[in-house]
């Protein structure tokens, strides 16, 4: 009898650890499956991305709209109309075009790391977490190709527009925190290929979707209540606290690029007050507060980009 029992609870061990086999291979076919359609939807989403960001090139320059940015440009047939924080045209083009490059190389690193290295986690996040922020800037730069057909329910993209950018920075920044950073034993290619992805790629996607956020936010108010003294009493505050916001993140994630961006973009914001007449800025009484703000913010930011730059220069060699 006691063989018989030995016999039996052997058959039922092999059994159980035949169907916990089963179990696990069965979990992992139902992994793969997973993490291939994650896959191929990073792929889709971002290809879609770097395509419709050279796009919105064209309809910047077609409809004077990229996100909900609007690209003034003054002619001797029309004049401008003052916005807070609005940015010169061509200063918007190089903010613009920045981004677009940095995007473009990303894409390209991206590219070569699944064809020669199978590697889809070239961003640098288990989760995939990154294709949230991508979908989100991808929508927000489509926007400017809905412009062509501005209608009355336009205004509802400021709001989406509002709450893609929130949700963006969100993911970004956490995506930026998640990277290790702090290592300093990185071999030269991947320091080079982590500068590209994440000083260049995040640094610029941040940049946009910060200075975005306090552009739409003002374009909402204005939506409820357009009166210029509101416009400009507006501008000096948004400037203020824009500068004030985007300075502390750039020094908590120390990038160079975040600054960068953020210079050109004060000074695009002094180059557009100065495309109003001394006789167009009595009639509206604009005074020069937003550019005594946006000097100020210049040189900090230049001073933030000088010591981000020494910073890294101190931890790596290779700088």
């Amino acid at each position: 009898m006691e063989k018989v029992n030995v016999i039996i609870n052997e058959d039922s061990i092999n059994k159980e650890k035949y169907v916990n086999e089963q179990e696990i291979k069965s979990k992992k076919n139902q992994f793969s499956i997973f993490i291939f359609f994650i896959n191929i939807t990073s792929f889709i989403t971002f290809s879609g991305l770097l395509i419709l960001s050279w796009l919105s090139l064209i309809w910047l320059h077609k409809y004077h709209f990229v996100f909900t940015f609007y690209r003034y440009e003054k002619t001797e047939s029309t004049s401008i109309e003052y916005f807070p924080i609005q940015v010169n045209s061509s200063f918007l083009y190089a903010i613009i075009i920045f981004t677009l490059l940095s995007i473009t190389i990303t894409y390209i690193i991206y590219i070569r790391a699944i064809l020669y290295f199978k590697n889809f986690v070239i961003l640098n996040d288990k989760n995939k977490n990154y294709i949230i922020p991508i979908s989100l800037n991808l929508f927000l730069f489509y926007i400017g190709e809905l412009t062509h057909n501005k209608s009355d329910i336009f205004y509802i993209y400021y709001f989406i527009g509002f709450i893609a950018s929130i949700l963006s920075l969100f993911y970004l920044i956490k995506l930026y925190y998640d990277f290790d950073n702090e290592n300093e034993n990185l071999d030269f290619n991947s320091f080079i290929n982590n500068t590209l992805i994440y000083e260049f790629f995040y640094g610029s996607l941040i940049s946009l979707d910060l200075y975005y956020l306090f552009y739409v936010s003002c374009q909402i108010i204005f939506y409820f209540v357009e009166r210029i003294e509101i416009k400009i009493f507006m501008g000096i505050t948004v400037n203020f606290f824009m500068g004030l916001v985007v300075i502390y993140i750039c020094f908590k994630l120390k990038n160079m690029v975040i600054a960068l961006l953020f210079d050109i973009i004060y000074n695009g914001i002094i180059i557009f007050h100065f495309n109003f007449t001394e006789n167009e800025r009595k009639n509206i009484n604009l005074n020069s507060i937003e550019v005594f703000l946006s000097i100020i913010f210049i040189i900090g930011f230049l001073i933030e980009l000088i010591y981000i730059f020494n910073y890294k220069r101190n931890k790596y060699y290779y700088i």
